[in-house]
């Protein structure tokens, strides 16, 4: 079986990031080619009713028990929202009624010290929040704890202190990312584990495993000097039940295939021109010139496209790729290069635009931006803190545009009507 799985694994290889690429290119496997300069070009950004079919606007109940300051990250089902803010983790129903708090911050077993990552498990009521210091913990829906998850703290399993974890139809996908904080003995970067954790398959970036030794060579090396990094997680979607991914720097598409429990070529993208490995993989960005390039930070797939975010300093594209007739579409807009120095010596750059984002005709009211995408592919989400909605939503204007769906832009005021000076809300738009 090893042997098989060996054999399977460089085919893959071979097939995916490098020149042989061409050979796994079918009628199955679309090559997607993307010019450094693209045409056509649209200024127009692409409306939300291409991907969704409505959008609702929840307004998080407030109470003693959940005062939110800063949302960190949201998950959304059919029947829940669960917020992760830095005062804790937080469930509600979808029209934002509280329910329960996830837990207690303190030093003792059924405690966190801190939050890395929440998941919500609609199939069994469960919460599981996954502890910088003790590993994964178990909370029922009514917040109180219920078991603990051994063998799960991160210095065991990760590179980093943040890996992440995804619950898609009852399969747990792991997602590793360097600079190895942590020593490591093998250099995944994704992960299949059962109900307890323990690791089935795992799945390796072709890119990093070329550059294997230079990367475990770095190890204990401090931030400030010369190292390789990972600055991005692998992009993923699950839209209509099917998980895809890709690896950072990555040029392919991949699908999973639960018969086979590979991921196989879906799209290939065929970037004109692409930075050189030391620029994508050099922490902070060192090389200014990584942001001549076009660089995929974000895909996004729907009924009739897909959508890739193509990230460049002062002009950006979100590129729209047509499934049935294979054209593609640029709106192209201003982007800029942030740059901050966290200590002497060390400089760090971002692009300041990183997620796909569209025009939301649906209510009327600015932009949209995917800031989640949920497992069951069936939801994305836009959270708005109270400097988005001053930003993106001009009562004034909403009232006199014309909406796609009335009632959503009623609601949208409803909810801008209520709100106090620092409250947040979530924005849940339902694919087609």
């Amino acid at each position: 079986m090893e042997i098989v799985y060996f054999i399977c694994f460089f085919l893959l290889l071979a097939c995916s990031e490098k020149d042989k690429r061409e050979e796994c290119i079918n009628e199955t496997v679309a090559e997607i080619k993307i010019p450094s300069k693209p045409k056509p070009v649209c200024k127009s950004e692409y409306l939300l009713s291409e991907i969704a079919s409505t959008v609702d606007f929840v307004r998080l109940e407030i109470t003693d028990k959940s005062l939110l300051r800063d949302i960190m990250d949201v998950k959304v089902s059919k029947y829940h929202i669960l917020v992760h803010d830095v005062e804790g983790v937080f469930l509600y129903t979808r029209s934002g009624k509280f329910l329960s708090k996830i837990g207690q911050k303190g030093q003792g077993p059924e405690e966190y010290t801190s939050i890395m990552l929440s998941i919500l498990d609609e199939e069994h009521k469960e919460i599981f929040l996954l502890s910088g210091q003790g590993g994964m913990k178990v909370y029922g829906y009514d917040g109180l704890f219920k078991r603990a998850v051994s063998d799960t703290n991160p210095k065991g399993w990760f590179y980093m202190a943040n890996p992440r974890f995804f619950l898609w139809q009852g399969f747990w996908f792991v997602n590793n990312r360097f600079p190895l904080t942590y020593p490591a003995t093998d250099l995944w970067t994704w992960a299949l584990a059962d109900s307890s954790f323990n690791i089935e398959e795992k799945y390796y970036n072709p890119t990093v495993l070329e550059h294997k030794d230079r990367i475990e060579a770095q190890i204990g090396v401090l931030l400030n000097e010369p190292c390789l990094s990972e600055s991005e997680y692998a992009t993923m979607d699950f839209y209509d039940g099917s998980f895809k991914m890709c690896y950072f720097a990555g040029d392919t598409i991949y699908k999973y295939d639960m018969a086979s429990r590979t991921f196989v070529p879906d799209y290939i993208l065929s970037f004109e021109e692409n930075p050189t490995f030391e620029m994508a993989y050099s922490w902070g960005k060192q090389d200014i010139r990584f942001f001549d390039y076009l660089w995929k930070h974000d895909f996004l797939v729907s009924k009739d496209y897909l959508y890739l975010f193509l990230g460049r300093r002062e002009d950006s594209y979100i590129a729209r790729y047509d499934l049935k007739t294979g054209s593609m579409q640029y709106y192209v807009f201003d982007n800029k290069v942030n740059e901050r120095r966290p200590a002497p010596g060390i400089i760090h750059r971002i692009l300041d635009k990183r997620k796909l984002f569209f025009k939301n005709d649906l209510s009327g009211g600015g932009l949209f931006h995917v800031d989640y995408k949920s497992e069951d592919g069936k939801y994305v989400v836009d959270w708005m803190d109270s400097e988005d909605i001053e930003r993106y939503i001009d009562v004034d204007d909403l009232k006199k545009e014309t909406a796609k769906i009335p009632d959503c832009k009623n609601q949208l005021l409803k909810v801008l009507g209520k709100l106090s000076e620092d409250e947040q809300i979530v924005v849940i738009a339902t694919l087609k």
